[in-house]
């Protein structure tokens, strides 16, 4: 079972261990704190995921989507139940639109082209969604 919740202060050292193993952190920054909201996906009480957004109006921007690819219950479905919640946190505080934009390789780009209600831009790599 997956139970995807908001981090707390005690997650950020696995958080930043999940990051740093799947190439998602640079090497020089301090990681002690991430700005919420940061909502993890934890089964069997290890983190398998994380997601972050930064809130803005009209549109907030998915900032951080990192699963596990050991995660035995597939990365496409932890990776959906992560958005799909913080869809649900930014309607929640007013949010009217996300964008994201991603790197080649990473979860977002797997999983955005096939998102309902997401749309790519033209140029460049970035996704829109009205919520």
């Amino acid at each position: 079972m997956i139970d995807i919740r908001p981090a707390r202060a005690d997650d950020i050292v696995p958080i930043v261990a999940l990051m740093r193993a799947e190439g998602m952190c640079l090497q020089d920054l301090n990681y002690e704190y991430l700005s919420p909201p940061v909502l993890v996906a934890v089964t069997d009480g290890r983190i398998v995921g994380v997601i972050s957004a930064l809130l803005g109006q009209p549109v907030a921007y998915m900032a951080t989507l990192v699963v596990d690819s050991s995660a035995h219950l597939g990365r496409g479905r932890i990776g959906e139940l992560l958005i799909h919640c913080m869809e649900t946190w930014l309607r929640a505080l007013g949010c009217t639109a996300w964008a994201a934009f991603f790197v080649d390789g990473g979860d977002l780009q797997h999983l955005l082209p096939h998102w309902p209600g997401a749309i790519g831009r033209e140029k460049g790599q970035q996704w829109v969604k009205a919520l």
